[in-house]
């Protein structure tokens, strides 16, 4: 499994989708802080303003992880749905690994560290695998249906 990995890893086109996938990280993180901020600067409780600026990352994240990172263009019917239940799968994930691990007795910058690490790295992985993987091309029969 670690080899398969690392073999996978060494390809040129995964390395540089996963630069995309970071750069686009990033700049989704920070749409989701600008956002927010300056919710905060309008007057917003920061409850209101994080339920304003996580929808608008996302919606930013979903179209810039479909074009850029993965380079789909249309399927919007398909990786829509695949999408959002990736995402509320791999945050319901991150949750209980948070409660599971301050349950333990973690140390709590701990715990938050493996779940800042977490979450990106099964976001690839699950969008890779399921939300953005490419739909094989069917392939016709050499012989003529009977």
């Amino acid at each position: 499994m670690i080899a398969d990995l690392a073999a996978r890893l060494s390809d040129p086109a995964i390395r540089f989708r996963l630069l995309r996938f970071i750069v686009v990280g990033v700049g989704c993180t920070l749409v989701y802080l600008f956002t927010g901020i300056g919710l905060l600067k309008l007057g917003l409780a920061a409850t209101t303003a994080h339920l304003i600026a996580y929808p608008v990352s996302l919606v930013v994240s979903y179209f810039a992880q479909k074009r850029i990172t993965f380079r789909i263009e249309g399927e919007v019917r398909r990786t829509a749905p695949r999408f959002l239940i990736a995402t509320a799968g791999i945050a319901a994930v991150q949750l209980a690994l948070v409660a599971s691990l301050s349950r333990i007795g973690m140390d709590a910058r701990t715990t938050l560290l493996l779940s800042a690490g977490y979450y990106p790295a099964a976001s690839f992985i699950v969008h890779s695998l399921f939300t953005f993987r490419q739909q094989p091309e069917i392939r016709r029969s050499a012989r003529p249906d009977a």
